[in-house]
């Protein structure tokens, strides 16, 4: 009764767990571990009429003011949660440094709507303190859920960004 996409979730947390069996020795070979063939679907992302519904559903100025930065910057939700002021380079045209996925490191632009909420600027310490990540995702999920899109992920804030930014070109 799990969908294909569930599946391989775990798949990916046996492969992992094998591979790392197979570094501490613990195994000689990790055997390959396949996964179920799943379509590729286009990333959701929001229209302005259903991110605007969302954050005036959204009663928390705090998480108002995440899920804007989110949606003008798209950032992952880590990396927006773990994100420290000496990374904020405010001179000239603002932009953040942020080291996402895989340890890599970019460069974001902040667009003036993101950088409207991201409060005063410190030489240091995180630019939004949150006591956790699955305590924002949920509630995300709950206030779309009361905005009547009960459909919307947090990550699809990310994918919104990206139409926008694409879509204007």
């Amino acid at each position: 009764g799990r969908s294909p996409e569930g599946i391989n979730v775990d798949l990916r947390h046996i492969r992992a767990a094998l591979r790392r069996g197979e570094e501490l020795g613990v195994i000689d070979i990790a055997p390959k571990v396949g996964m179920v063939r799943t379509p590729r679907r286009l990333p959701r992302h929001l229209t302005k009429e259903q991110v605007d519904i969302i954050l005036k559903a959204e009663t928390s100025e705090r998480y108002r003011r995440l899920w804007t930065f989110l949606v003008w910057t798209g950032l992952r939700r880590n990396e927006a949660l773990y994100l420290d002021w000496s990374r904020v380079i405010l001179a000239g045209d603002p932009y953040m440094r942020v080291i996402g996925k895989g340890d890599r490191e970019r460069v974001v632009p902040i667009l003036p709507p993101a950088l409207e909420v991201m409060g005063t600027p410190k030489p240091s310490g995180r630019v939004f303190d949150w006591p956790g990540e699955r305590q924002v995702t949920a509630q995300f999920k709950e206030t779309a859920r009361k905005a009547g899109i009960p459909f919307a992920r947090l990550h699809d804030l990310r994918h919104t960004c990206i139409t926008w930014l694409v879509g204007q070109g």
